[in-house]
């Protein structure tokens, strides 16, 4: 009498990982990027007009800061460090002319009249700078205290990697100046959804830190 077989009858070549199964269609979830290794395309590295490349670079920096950070290659602190000048200039100084916007309606004299002081210019180009300092000063302090506390904790530290994670981290300050909410509305097709990059960039510091 003829046997027949179906493939209950052999055991499987191989099981899956996830549901024990050797005939799994493909259950396993998908790897995230992060998982996969594929590294993020930043960028201010690449090639094209500069205001583009940092705009963009802070838009990526706020939407998937998990996969920006968390992947974030070593490379140049050199670079870095422009885009972290810059971004912070871009913020500061479109933060200053929307707090003069006030004055200039209320007493619209005084600052033509202070327009014309050379000192003035230059009193407001030094806080501007100090301001600028200050910040890149704290972005990288903070870059580095990551690294060393990777170190405390037993593993290698990668201090040029810790000062382009904080340096980058600048980005989150220009997406949330008013230049970064005007490049959002612009850029954006619908209204309702042109901020929504704003909350990603305020949620930022953990998922990045997390990554």
């Amino acid at each position: 009498m003829p046997v027949t077989l179906t493939e209950e009858d052999f055991p499987p070549v191989s099981a899956c990982t996830h549901c024990g199964r050797g005939d799994c269609p493909g259950c396993a979830p998908s790897p995230s990027p992060i998982e996969a290794g594929s590294l993020p395309t930043i960028r201010w590295e690449q090639q094209g007009p500069v205001l583009a490349r940092c705009l963009q670079t802070s838009l990526d920096t706020a939407q998937d800061a998990t996969l920006f950070f968390g992947t974030l290659p070593s490379g140049s602190v050199g670079k870095a460090l422009l885009f972290a000048l810059l971004s912070e200039s871009l913020a500061l100084g479109g933060t200053g002319l929307l707090w003069l916007t006030l004055p200039w309606l209320l007493l619209p004299g005084l600052l033509l009249r202070l327009a014309r002081e050379p000192w003035a210019w230059a009193l407001s180009a030094a806080v501007h700078a100090s301001l600028v300092l200050f910040l890149l000063v704290a972005h990288a302090a903070w870059g580095l205290a990551l690294e060393l506390g990777v170190r405390a904790a037993g593993d290698r530290a990668d201090l040029s990697l810790g000062l382009r994670f904080g340096l980058y981290a600048c980005g989150w300050d220009l997406i949330t100046s008013p230049l970064g909410v005007l490049y959002l509305l612009r850029r954006a097709s619908r209204r309702s959804t042109a901020l929504a990059p704003l909350r990603d960039a305020l949620r930022a510091p953990v998922p990045a830190l997390n990554a």
